[in-house]
């Protein structure tokens, strides 16, 4: 969770060079929501499963907790899913 909230607070930090701008938005440039969105840390999710991992007639979902965005992926998510106990990107 400490990347997350390192990234929040650096984006509601002042630059110490740049006045006007935040502190994220002059070291990675602006932020675009709309690619990386935010949630709430720790929340609990359901997570999908394909038809490729699940049995015909099994659950649809798994149950986690939100990590954070991927920030490598287009509009992913990091979670940690309860019954495998690591992480995936959803």
């Amino acid at each position: 969770l400490l990347p997350h909230a390192n990234v929040q607070l650096n984006m509601l930090r002042p630059s110490k060079t740049k006045t006007k701008a935040f502190a994220f938005s002059h070291i990675h440039g602006e932020h675009n929501f709309d690619a990386t969105p935010f949630g709430i840390l720790g929340c609990r999710v359901e997570i999908h499963e394909t038809p490729k991992q699940r049995r015909t007639f099994g659950a649809h979902t798994k149950t986690g907790y939100y990590l954070g965005p991927a920030w490598d992926h287009y509009r992913c998510n990091l979670m940690w899913v309860e019954d495998t106990r690591a992480t995936r990107v959803g």
